[in-house]
């Protein structure tokens, strides 16, 4: 006679075939120790994300419902002139200039690329965009520092 103990062991073991669990499991652990990852979470997930799309269990293109084209984005609505600032009063000093580096031709079409497609800086005029980013010492592109 088998006992509530015994039972659960027999029906977690059927599962685990069922699915192929340890194979699937073993295989993606293997991955990531051959690839030396060092996100070893993200990568384990996207390989069963893979595998949960190539099994049917997931759509695709299901994550694409959480994007918001741009263009699109809500506009948060506007809530007027503020009556007071808890700040000092910033005062230029009357000799001061912007510091400004020279740039190869190439890190200016970088600059000028990014700062005509990015959210935040796409709205300035050319000019003053320039201007910030020549008073930076060094160009940074996907976290690397160019000189």
């Amino acid at each position: 006679m088998a006992t509530g103990s015994q039972e659960q062991l027999k029906v977690v073991k059927e599962y685990i075939t069922k699915y192929n669990l340890e194979d699937h499991l073993s295989q993606g652990i293997n991955r990531l120790i051959q690839a030396d990852e060092q996100a070893p979470f993200t990568k384990l997930a996207e390989y069963f994300k893979d595998l949960a799309i190539s099994e049917g269990e997931i759509d695709e293109d299901e994550d694409d419902d959480d994007v918001i084209p741009e263009g699109e984005e809500p506009m948060r609505a506007p809530v007027g002139r503020r009556a007071q600032v808890a700040a000092a009063k910033f005062e230029v000093p009357e000799n001061w200039t912007a510091p400004y580096f020279e740039k190869s031709e190439e890190d200016m079409a970088f600059l000028k690329e990014v700062m005509l497609t990015n959210k935040l800086m796409k709205n300035l005029s050319v000019g003053p965009r320039i201007d910030h980013e020549c008073a930076r010492e060094k160009v940074v592109r996907h976290g690397l520092r160019h000189h």
